[in-house]
């Protein structure tokens, strides 16, 4: 079933980002109807979206002189999800203050679906304790929001107040709409037993990957099946690298990579490594942050009865790249109970 996202553009000049957004929406499948404010219509026109959305651009609450177009407050009865992204702090300050003067805001107000909201201002707008008030006041309510990121700011100041990665948006907005990652799904069912085959098209992102000069001669990274989890890494070693009993190395694997940001990727060991030689990672599972853009090393430790032989162009590890969240702490005087208490390690009994 088609999912449906109001789609909110307010007047930021980062509003040519929202156009690439709702493009690469559109592409995924989703029906999205596209709200303009007055002040987002300096920065782009309502054009770019009808061609992008292949739907009405919704600019005024009023089709014509006097005339009330009751239809833009019932969009709200067919969002699955609203989307306000650039977010100013106004937009941000009449929502926390139930000011429903225009089209968006009248369907926010009007939506009992969620809000996720992607600000971008300058930095000083966005740490005005006003601001900061409006949000935490919005996220009380159950508003969630994407950013902003610390950055180059349109006044040329570096500061909190950018908006959020493109792609960090895009996924976010799919994972609020889907259980899972978004996926297409096709189930074949065989006549001679009760086996399903699933062929999965996995929710995918776009990862930038450098060789090590030298490295040419290497396979990148890929997936085994169509439902891998992880990408096979392979040994760079220049020479026949021998891991003594109870040996630790840092085997080289040849490769940079740039995550986007919001995302980590986990160096995993292989199983039949484990199982067959007792070779496994002492760091299981070593994280690559989406800032980091030195090689990718495997710490392997050698568990075996034997010493191993790492040869190069080996399968070492595997590499599964993942969302992160960054958890916002919240100092309190006492946790709220439960069965299990304080109880240690194996209080359960598990």
């Amino acid at each position: 079933m088609t999912k449906n996202i109001i789609f909110g553009v307010t007047g930021s000049i980062a509003a040519f980002k929202a156009a690439e957004i709702v493009s690469r929406l559109k592409s995924h499948g989703f029906d999205i109807t596209v709200i303009m404010t007055e002040s987002s219509q300096k920065f782009i026109k309502p054009l770019t979206f009808r061609t992008l959305s292949q739907n009405k651009v919704i600019t005024d609450l009023f089709v014509a002189d006097d005339v009330y177009d009751l239809q833009h407050v019932s969009l709200a009865d067919k969002a699955d999800i609203v989307v306000i992204a650039p977010a100013t702090a106004n937009i941000i300050g009449k929502l926390a203050s139930g000011i429903a003067d225009d089209a968006l805001t009248c369907v926010v107000m009007a939506s009992n679906k969620l809000v996720l909201i992607v600000p971008a201002m300058d930095d000083r707008m966005y740490t005005n304790p006003i601001t900061q008030m409006n949000v935490k006041k919005l996220q009380e309510i159950g508003y969630k929001f994407i950013g902003p990121e610390k950055g180059r700011l349109a006044s040329g100041r570096v500061g909190i107040g950018r908006m959020a990665n493109v792609e960090l948006v895009i996924q976010s907005i799919i994972r609020e709409l889907e259980d899972k990652p978004y996926q297409e799904t096709d189930i074949l069912v065989t006549h001679s037993n009760d086996f399903a085959e699933q062929k999965i098209l996995m929710q995918k992102i776009r990862l930038k990957i450098k060789r090590k000069k030298g490295c040419e001669d290497l396979p990148l990274p890929r997936y085994m099946s169509q439902a891998a989890s992880g990408m096979d890494l392979y040994a760079a070693v220049e020479n026949h690298t021998i891991l003594e009993k109870n040996e630790i190395k840092l085997i080289p694997t040849g490769i940079f990579i740039a995550l986007p940001f919001g995302y980590e990727a986990q160096v995993r060991p292989r199983s039949g490594l484990a199982l067959k030689y007792g070779i496994t990672l002492v760091n299981s599972p070593g994280t690559i942050d989406s800032d980091y853009r030195g090689e990718i090393g495997v710490i392997l430790c050698n568990q075996g009865k034997d010493k191993f032989v790492v040869e190069r162009g080996m399968r070492i590890a595997q590499l599964v790249v993942q969302p992160v969240m960054h958890a916002e702490l919240e100092e309190v005087i006492e946790l709220e109970d439960t069965h299990r208490g304080e109880g240690g390690f194996g209080h359960t009994g598990h």
